[in-house]
């Protein structure tokens, strides 16, 4: 069987990459409506330096899960919680994704004329919050899982493609309780109370 020396290239520069998503709570972990879930997601290249060329891009990105919306993590308002040490700076913002939304980070400008550049032996560190929105169903599961991809030469194919593992949690009832302790009272607020 032939083995043709692109596939081998595509493989090869896959194999130089790394992403990983930590969240907070941790994966497999009961939420309610209202909480927020802290993802962190890490892109590592322990290759050498890619740069892009005409509309080329090197990118980041992870779409909130149903009934989730993102938005920028205090103390993190572009997204970029540690940027590489050297080449591009990476850019983040959070655009409209049908019901949902994403959060999209290119190394450098993103699909334009000009260079950008992800060195060899560097990381990048995201950081962004998902609000569980009011509605959200109980005993359904949030899943989530970040995407890495480049397209160097702009022309519309991949050569590195790779995802993290997912993280979970689960949507549990909750119960609030009114200034007077009862439950489904109104403001002022005593607690809430997320259960199975």
């Amino acid at each position: 069987m032939r083995i043709s020396r692109t596939l081998l290239l595509l493989t090869a520069l896959a194999g130089t990459y790394a992403i990983s998503i930590a969240a907070v709570p941790p994966s497999g972990s009961l939420i309610g409506v209202g909480q927020v879930i802290t993802y962190t997601i890490t892109v590592s290249n322990s290759g050498t330096t890619d740069q892009t060329g005409f509309n080329g891009f090197i990118r980041m990105f992870d779409t909130a899960p149903a009934q989730t919306l993102f938005q920028f993590a205090p103390g993190v308002p572009n997204g970029v919680l540690a940027q590489p040490g050297s080449g591009s700076f990476w850019n983040c913002n959070i655009v409209p994704n049908g019901a949902s939304n994403q959060f999209l980070c290119y190394a450098g400008s993103g699909p334009d004329p000009f260079v950008d550049s992800f060195a060899g032996g560097n990381s990048v560190v995201f950081r962004v919050n998902a609000l569980v929105t009011a509605g959200a169903t109980p005993g359904s599961v949030k899943s989530n899982t970040a995407s890495f991809d480049t397209d160097l030469d702009g022309n519309g194919i991949d050569e590195v493609f790779i995802q993290t593992t997912s993280v979970v949690h689960t949507v549990g009832n909750t119960l609030t309780y009114d200034g007077n302790g009862n439950t489904g009272g109104s403001v002022p607020l005593d607690f809430a109370v997320v259960c199975q």
